[in-house]
């Protein structure tokens, strides 16, 4: 096997790998809306979202933006973002299946509570 074959194979390797350590199940989404909460990134969160979720994070990314237009606002957003900082999203994420196949999240410690839904393989936040 060439010098070349053993990069290019590494290369790929390494790209697999990467890829496939992507948010896949619901505990691991869950836990990463604990993980965007604490950075109070809402962009983050809504790629989680369904379609009509989506629009609530619309909103609440408006009122960040507004927010953080003015000191005060970012003042504040960087003060409960420290706050929050310290947050165990294992230890603090707790998740509740029902038997119609959905996962109630509840994180009192970023005061995040939701529903998580699988479609098509990918589990999205809802009502």
């Amino acid at each position: 096997m060439s010098i070349t074959n053993i990069v290019v194979s590494l290369l790929f390797l390494s790209i697999f790998t990467g890829c496939s350590s992507s948010v896949t199940t619901s505990n691991e989404v869950a836990i990463e809306m604990c993980e965007l909460a604490k950075k109070a990134d809402i962009d983050g969160m809504q790629k989680y979202a369904t379609v009509e979720f989506a629009k609530e994070f619309q909103e609440l990314s408006t009122v960040f933006k507004e927010a953080k237009a003015t000191q005060k606002g970012q003042k504040k957003l960087a003060q409960q973002v420290e706050l929050m900082k310290n947050i165990d999203c294992e230890a603090t994420t707790e998740i509740v299946e029902h038997s119609d196949g959905t996962k109630r999240v509840i994180n009192r410690a970023t005061q995040q509570e939701f529903t998580l839904i699988e479609i098509d393989g990918v589990w999205r936040i809802t009502f």
